[in-house]
């Protein structure tokens, strides 16, 4: 049951779906979000769950449950043998009272009334007790041989303090392979202290998501006395991703991070890291009048293990746009395969066409980058067309998302002029308010692209 369908249902769809449970007792997989929940649709739905024995994977994110309502649901680990891996509860009302019951299950000697591996129930109210609890039981928990181990951890956005957020570092050894700790108050002393543990024990964690606490940011500042930096934050920090160090975090995020000033540091310290495949440090606001720091640059000029880089929103103009395509281009050893660079800005009167020859040089000569970004960038129909003479030979390219830009029907026209020569783009997205301004002009591009490529999927 899927998030297509929950869309367009509402309670009084419960009774139907159990009856649909409990004549389809094969389903493995529930995802009943935004559906709201009331004392007797939570009885109901239990119901229905527990007739299926292979469910796998339960999602009920918005549906308004509170710990009355978990209490209920909470018999679907009555099923024997509980066959439930991943548990999605986010954006409820459950507390610290919902998370002990569930921690409990968790902690029953291992039986096979829990083998949860995915748990999420960020955007709570859970408190303290809730998340002291938590820890210790997932712990425990990991620590056994033989028994099953929770390996995806979500408790962002509950309402822990900023005490309450200092023992969010103890999460990062409790044998967990993914954490995310999105929105939780974190200040920079906490910050430094999960990268300490990072450091040292954090080997199990391989995706880390600390993205939209921007007291991070904020909070990571060098030290000084007497004029001589005493402590510098930001690169106590960062130095998790030092090679020398335990840590094998292979996806960051850090989007809405404020790094405008840290964020130097996070690219010095990439120098030394060979294990980091993908990094979001979008809505950072990361550029200096228009231009990313030259630590930046030369990260995408000599990097060689990102594959999937997200740069968006980081207030990134003309002039650094350049110099992204063009450190990109002479990077040899790339092996981006993502790139996003959406909400940087392309807007800028004075540029003539030569101007435009980076990002044209860019898509001529590099092969790693499969999946390209330049949504909402202020771009006009010229750089479109230089887009083109790019893709005309490019041979790595597979989806280019570039809506919600400038883009007129005679600049898609032109651009369409490009694609004979191309065989490998499959998915094009070039929506734009001028095409969509009426039902001639949308059909006119629309016959261009087809007619001129064999692109699996089209919007505009």
């Amino acid at each position: 049951i899927n998030e297509k369908i929950t869309n367009r249902i509402t309670q009084a769809s419960i009774p139907t779906i159990v009856n649909f449970m409990k004549r389809y007792t094969a389903l493995q997989e529930v995802n009943l979000s935004g559906i709201f929940l009331d004392s007797k649709n939570h009885a109901d739905l239990t119901e229905g769950l527990c007739s299926l024995p292979s469910l796998t994977k339960l999602i009920l994110r918005n549906c308004n449950i509170d710990h009355n309502g978990f209490r209920t649901i909470h018999d679907v680990f009555k099923i024997t043998p509980s066959k439930l891996e991943v548990l999605d509860l986010e954006h409820n009302k459950l507390t610290h009272a919902s998370i002990e019951q569930l921690c409990r299950t968790m902690a029953n000697d291992h039986s096979s009334s829990c083998v949860l591996k995915h748990l999420n129930v960020s955007y709570n109210k859970i408190e303290s007790e809730g998340l002291t609890t938590l820890i210790a039981t997932i712990a425990d928990r990991n620590k056994s041989r033989n028994g099953p181990r929770l390996e995806v951890l979500k408790c962002g956005s509950n309402p822990f303090g900023i005490h309450d957020a200092k023992k969010l570092p103890a999460l990062v050894s409790v044998g967990l392979t993914e954490l995310i700790l999105v929105k939780t108050q974190m200040n920079g002393e906490i910050a430094v202290n999960i990268a300490a543990e990072l450091r040292g024990k954090g080997g199990t964690i391989t995706t880390l998501d600390l993205s939209r606490n921007d007291t991070i940011g904020t909070a990571l500042t060098r030290q000084r006395q007497a004029g001589d930096i005493s402590r510098d934050y930001p690169k106590e920090f960062f130095s998790f991703l030092d090679s020398g160090t335990y840590c094998n975090v292979t996806v960051l995020n850090l989007s809405h991070c404020a790094l405008k000033e840290s964020g130097n540091a996070l690219a010095k310290a990439l120098d030394n890291n060979s294990i980091l495949s993908e990094l979001n440090v979008s809505h950072n606001g990361l550029a200096h009048n228009g231009l990313l720091p030259d630590a930046w640059i030369d990260v995408l000029m000599k990097h060689r293990y990102l594959t999937n880089l997200n740069l968006s929103a980081n207030g990134i103009k003309f002039e650094g746009l350049r110099k992204v395509f063009a450190a990109l281009r002479n990077n040899k050893d790339t092996t981006m395969k993502v790139l996003k660079l959406s909400h940087n800005t392309f807007e800028d009167s004075t540029h003539n066409s030569k101007d435009l020859n980076d990002i044209m040089d860019f898509l001529q000569q590099n092969s790693s980058v499969q999946e390209l970004h330049l949504c909402q960038m202020g771009m006009k129909d010229d750089i479109l067309v230089k887009i083109g003479e790019g893709i005309a030979h490019n041979r790595g390219l597979r989806i280019l998302r570039a809506d919600s830009n400038n883009f007129t029907t005679r600049g898609v026209g032109d651009f369409s002029q490009y694609l004979p020569n191309n065989t490998t783009l499959q998915d094009l997205d070039l929506s734009s308010r001028d095409v969509q301004m009426s039902d001639d002009t949308y059909l006119q591009a629309y016959k261009m692209l087809i007619d001129n490529s064999n692109i699996e999927r089209i919007l505009l």
